[in-house]
């Protein structure tokens, strides 16, 4: 009997579990199809444009999917919200996204929808501006994608990363990369491909200085083309080739390759081929002062633009037409500057209504411009004002060489002038000291924020290192956002305006965001947000960091008037002098061209050589008359002179110009000041040097750095030597110095500030080398005074940043030569300095020493032995 029960009770039992997990089954089944059908409503609702409904469904089938593990579904589920959250504008989530996606697809192996995330990754990465972080992904989907022979992947990866390669000037990888591509176009005869291909090919030859073969393949281009009868090819190939030659400044060269690109131009061509050819033809007339042959090619790229249905091309097109206008009589036309108002008024009121800030930006620009000659009561002030609070408002809204980008510069160069110019006329000439100041300060430190929130910046310390991490991020956010919302706006009656207000709404949050970022960095590092603020330090309190022996320069150039704004602690001055800027700044070039020259030599037998040397001393008199002789009554009395030359003037050897029969280095004491906010960073305090460490490695040349660096030891007994496989950025992180003297080779890429850095040791064998990015030195433990000697071949590229980012550190005084200059006179530097600081003579009157006496020493009298040594700092 028992037995008997026992079997009913296990039937039973297995009866139950049966219906139970049938009934589970089913319920399971419900849901994952409740799930799918809520995943293809997301897609619906994003297919209608309405993006709350998309999400809010696309998170309920998230939670039943978690519930469900299935975690193929949701790879998918997370891909199609990090996209709807890139379309929105909510970039900040979207890598978290993906990241989800491909945690969930890694446990079934998913390749097919791992490689989808990878790439989606990658071309994001790519439009936000980073370009490693793209490559990286799309390098990962081109492995993968050979590995299980996914070949759609593999070709779309691999020029991404051929792409992004080009934007980070990895010249050689991306043209390795081209290369595999041409081959798998030729072996499956895809014209189309070979066409694109040799388009990025000439680019990356003609970037990597090797136009012999941008030659060749451009070549090879016209020939595929003219072989199977494809004009709108020629056509391209030959406006890619135009391009070359303007940005190589040879414009009749590009003239003429842009005018053959026009000849093969059809009814067939692309709109936005001839815009962009028409347009290309414009800016070479526009800019040689040909304003009918520019009005003709800019009105046939407005015609042509309206068939692209692009509003901002057309309203950009019909401002550099309204300006042509103007220029050709306008100006001495009464009648006819009405009318050209007029359009200016049309075409402000049409960019206001569709949001185009840049346009409307513009507009009131020129109609401030055009009312200037006859403007008594100013104003024409009042539109300046609104023209750059919207510039303001801006973030780099085109690609560098988009047409857009391409007519605002046009329109600026034959100017001469920017958003900022008029206004810091205005206040100059009105003796607006505080407000001339404010904008000039704001100009400068736009172009530092530019560069530094780009550059990879390592400090000791985690939390600060995430905080400036996060920041650019905010930066990048609000460039994408900038052109998202252009994109959009530009494609007119296509346009999705739900999409638009939803941006436009978030731009403004973006960039409070971005402000209490930099209030947080602040907090913690006063020294830091200098380099990624735009508004100015305050006169008052740059006033109260000078002592009463000192004052400050600032350069503002301007098309026709060079200003001077000294800065007392008790008084501020403006000084002018009526000066072409262009004359101005070719002479400038002219001379850092001469004196930096690393084959100029003492040779008066060689006729060449002293020519040289009496056009150094013409410039450095006429220099000295036009830039310091105006401002002279005003500085007379000071013994520290502190420079903030404009970025216009570049490195400028101010301390080497001639004044009363002298250089100014023998009158003043002279610093420069990459910003005048250096003044105010906290720094390390100055005592008697003690500890010297000095560091060599020759890099790239043939410079002997031991012989340089080994007389230091003559006056410092105990200096610590780095040499060879010990001149590595490690050795330097924990040492105990005051001083810290390099001698190696430094690169300047002011396009891509993460190629900046220094050539050091790779630790491990005696020639082998580790470029160290500059943002890696903020490591560098803070010391008293930092001597660098550049053995860079190039001459300039120590100046304005890398001086920047070790005063943010809290070093005091950053002694620099310019060029390489000449090893004797180096040498007796460092003797007339080491002596000087030995005797505890503080460093920056160390280095006056050292260079006076270089001056006074008959051998090396001449300015291009002895100006190559600047001093940075207060």
């Amino acid at each position: 009997m028992l037995p008997l029960i026992k079997y009913f009770s296990l039937l039973w039992l297995f009866l139950f579990i049966v219906i139970f997990f049938s009934s589970c089954s089913k319920n399971n089944e419900g849901e994952s199809h409740e799930a799918d059908r809520l995943c293809t409503s997301a897609q619906s609702y994003v297919e209608q444009k309405k993006y709350q409904k998309a999400e809010e469904a696309l998170n309920r089938a998230i939670e039943i999917n978690i519930e469900q593990r299935r975690d193929s579904a949701l790879g998918a589920n997370y891909l199609l919200l990090a996209n709807i959250r890139r379309f929105l504008g909510l970039y900040d989530s979207v890598d978290s996204h993906f990241t989800s996606a491909l945690e969930r697809v890694r446990f079934i192996a998913n390749r097919d929808i791992e490689l989808k995330i990878k790439l989606a990754s990658a071309e994001f990465h790519y439009a936000l501006g980073d370009y490693s972080t793209a490559k990286k992904f799309a390098s990962e989907v081109t492995t993968s994608g050979r590995l299980f022979g996914c070949w759609e992947a593999v070709e779309t990866a691999l020029m991404i990363e051929a792409k992004a390669s080009h934007q980070i000037k990895k010249y050689d990888n991306e043209i390795r990369i081209l290369s595999e591509l041409l081959v798998r176009a030729e072996q499956i005869d895809d014209t189309q491909s070979k066409i694109n291909i040799y388009r990025l090919f000439v680019s990356a030859y003609a970037s990597a200085d090797r136009l012999s073969e941008a030659r060749e393949i451009f070549s090879k281009w016209k020939t595929l083309a003219n072989a199977t009868g494809d004009n709108q090819s020629l056509a391209l190939a030959y406006k890619t080739w135009g391009n070359i030659k303007a940005k190589f400044n040879e414009p009749e060269s590009a003239f003429t390759a842009y005018s053959v690109a026009l000849s093969h131009m059809d009814k067939q061509t692309d709109k936005k081929l001839q815009v962009d050819i028409l347009s290309s033809l414009g800016y070479l007339a526009y800019n040689s002062r040909q304003y009918d042959d520019a009005h003709r090619y800019f009105y046939d790229a407005l015609n042509a633009a309206k068939g692209t249905s692009n509003v901002l091309q057309e309203q950009l097109l019909q401002l550099i037409l309204t300006t042509c206008d103007w220029k050709i009589g306008g100006s001495k036309n009464s009648s006819l500057t009405t009318e050209l108002l007029e359009r200016c008024r049309s075409i402000q009121t049409a960019s206001k209504e569709v949001g185009f800030r840049i346009g409307e930006a513009a507009a009131l620009y020129l109609h401030a411009k055009m009312i200037e000659p006859n403007d008594t009561s100013n104003n024409r002030f009042r539109f300046y004002e609104q023209a750059l609070r919207l510039f303001r408002q801006t973030y780099e809204p085109f690609e560098d060489e988009s047409m857009e980008a391409n007519i605002i510069k046009s329109f600026f160069a034959g100017e001469r002038s920017d958003w900022y110019e008029p206004l810091l006329k205005h206040y100059c000439n009105r003796g607006q000291t505080k407000e001339a100041f404010d904008l000039s300060q704001e100009k400068n430190l736009q172009d530092i924020k530019r560069y530094f929130s780009q550059l990879t910046i390592n400090t000791t310390n985690a939390s600060t290192n995430k905080l400036i991490e996060i920041l650019q991020w905010k930066h990048k956010e609000l460039r994408l956002l900038e052109r998202d919302i252009i994109k959009e706006i530009s494609k007119c009656k296509d346009a999705d305006f739900e999409r638009i207000q939803l941006l436009d709404k978030i731009l403004p949050e973006r960039m409070s965001e971005t402000t209490s970022m930099m209030i947080e960095l602040a907090s913690r590092n006063a020294n830091l947000r200098w380099l990624f603020e735009s508004r100015p330090a305050r006169l008052r309190q740059i006033q109260d960091s000078l002592k009463e022996n000192s004052s400050i320069i600032e350069f503002i150039p301007t098309s026709d008037m060079l200003f001077g704004l000294v800065i007392k602690k008790d008084t501020v001055l403006i000084s002018k002098i009526a000066v072409d800027r262009h004359r101005l700044l070719s002479s400038i070039e002219e001379y850092k061209r001469l004196i930096g020259d690393s084959r100029l030599s003492d040779n008066i037998t060689q006729s060449t050589e002293i020519l040289k040397i009496n056009r150094i001393n013409e410039l450095s008199s006429m220099l000295g008359k036009i830039l310091i002789e105006p401002v002279l009554p005003l500085i007379d009395k000071a013994t520290t002179l502190y420079l903030v030359p404009p970025n216009e003037f570049g490195w400028l050897p101010f301390h080497t110009l001639q004044l009363r029969g002298m250089p100014l280095i023998e009158q003043w004491n002279i610093s420069y000041l990459p910003t005048a906010a250096a003044l105010l960073f906290f720094k390390k305090t100055e005592t008697s040097i003690q500890n010297v460490t000095c560091i060599g490695f020759s890099g790239y040349t043939n410079w002997d750095v031991e012989y340089e660096l080994r007389d230091v030891r003559s006056f410092y007994d105990s200096t610590r030597m780095l040499f060879n496989e010990d001149a590595i950025i490690k050795n330097l992180k924990n040492g105990s110095y005051d001083l810290l003297h390099f001698a190696v080779q430094f690169t300047l890429d002011v396009d891509v500030p993460n190629n900046s850095g220094f050539i050091f040791s790779d630790g491990r064998t005696a020639y082998g080398m580790n470029e160290v990015q500059l943002g890696d030195v903020f490591q560098i433990k803070t010391h008293q005074a930092l001597v660098v000697s550049n053995i860079t071949p190039t001459a300039g590229e120590f100046y304005r940043y890398a001086p920047l980012a070790f005063l943010s550190m809290g070093t005091p005084t950053i002694i620099a030569t310019m060029w390489q200059g000449d090893r004797k006179a180096k040498r007796y530097f460092g003797e007339v300095f080491y002596t000087s600081l030995k005797n505890g003579i503080p460093t920056s009157q160390a280095y006056h020493n050292a260079v006076n006496a270089l001056i006074k020493k008959e051998e090396y009298s001449r300015q291009h032995r002895w100006g190559l040594f600047y001093r940075f700092g207060k």
